[in-house]
């Protein structure tokens, strides 16, 4: 279960002199009941262990007296299984061992945070009738990776566990092709480029993501300008194609931001802001302004067949509305060459 579903127990302890220069993971288990040391790495790990507001990634810290160690303990979830639900979805391909589909916006993958019905796992496991891989946790049978719900895109799903450790060795490998829309505002002042940083938790908000300067996963974005939208000779708006190295959490909607090019729609990091409406023209500016989620599609998802090992790859028209925003824009990008399989 990915973190920003869960809930926390917190506790709080000081350090005495006891414990001065010691080991946090041992003053932890020292302080808390049924937890173990390999408890409290995963812990760090996963940012959920903070002196200071500053998250403690190492288990081997050394804690000073006076200081106050803060662990956010995730509380134990109940597991249920997804229910079968005669939900339509749009099925690009599919075979004994794999799922192609494009998952519409606004449709959750799987149940979570409230959400226990109406999700792409509910739908599969009606299509199937419940031949999906068990490799995942109950609640995610046959998911190998996941969109955010208000994304629409291409997805792939594992059907045998044979499939699902073969994609998912491709996804750790990073050797799948992802590459993903953007309508962003402000201008990225090159063409093309590349974006490297580290992600991890927002220490302020555990429910959002950030770029961190310790602590986190690597993640590497490749964009490129397909069109500008330049308005009284500023460049306002920006169709890009984004082309993924890594697959972290929200991993294009943080680095647009961080390239202060947010996405618009995107509520959580910077869509919204009101500062980006100022040199818009009024024939874009309601569009924007109303567009309901973030203006983000999976488009192209190439990959090799977990048993053929051929190269598959599956290009996918974004919805009605994405085209819809890129038409009131002025932006005339051609996606003809998308709903389209490639196979070899």
């Amino acid at each position: 279960m990915t973190d920003d579903l869960l809930e926390y127990d917190i506790f709080r302890f000081m350090v005495t002199s006891k414990h001065n220069g010691g080991r946090i993971d041992k003053f932890i288990t020292e302080n808390m009941t049924d937890i173990t040391r390999g408890q409290v790495k995963k812990l760090c790990e996963r940012h959920h262990v903070f002196i200071s507001e500053t998250a403690i990634t190492d288990s081997a810290y050394k804690v000073k007296m006076g200081q106050e160690v803060v662990i956010q303990q995730p509380k134990p979830q109940e597991q249920l299984s997804p229910q079968p639900e005669n939900i339509p979805i749009d099925i690009i391909f599919e075979d004994d061992n794999i799922l192609i589909v494009h998952k519409p916006a606004g449709m959750s993958v799987h149940a979570g945070a409230g959400i226990n019905s109406g999700t792409l796992v509910n739908a599969l496991i009606y299509h199937t009738k419940g031949k999906l891989s068990d490799r995942n946790t109950i609640e995610r049978p046959g998911i190998v990776h996941r969109l955010d719900k208000d994304t629409s895109g291409v997805m792939v799903v594992a059907k045998t566990n044979q499939a699902y450790d073969s994609l998912f060795e491709q996804f750790f490998n990073h050797s799948i092709k992802r590459v993903y829309y953007a309508i962003v505002r402000g201008d990225l002042k090159k063409n093309k480029g590349q974006i490297k940083t580290y992600i991890g938790r927002n220490r302020h908000d555990r429910k959002k993501m950030a770029v961190v300067g310790a602590g986190g996963k690597l993640a590497v974005t490749n964009w490129t300008i397909l069109e500008k939208l330049v308005h009284k000779e500023k460049n306002i708006l920006s169709l890009v194609s984004c082309q993924l190295e890594t697959g972290r959490t929200h991993q294009i909607r943080i680095h647009m931001t961080h390239l202060g090019c947010p996405i618009i729609g995107d509520p959580v990091y910077g869509g919204h802001d009101v500062g980006l409406y100022k040199f818009f023209p009024k024939s874009t500016l309601s569009a924007v302004k109303e567009f309901p989620r973030q203006a983000l599609h999976a488009g192209v998802l190439g990959l090799r067949h977990p048993i053929t090992n051929d190269y598959i790859e599956f290009n996918v028209l974004p919805p009605q509305d994405f085209l819809s925003l890129a038409s009131i824009c002025g932006f005339a990008h051609s996606f003809d060459n998308q709903n389209s399989a490639m196979l070899k």
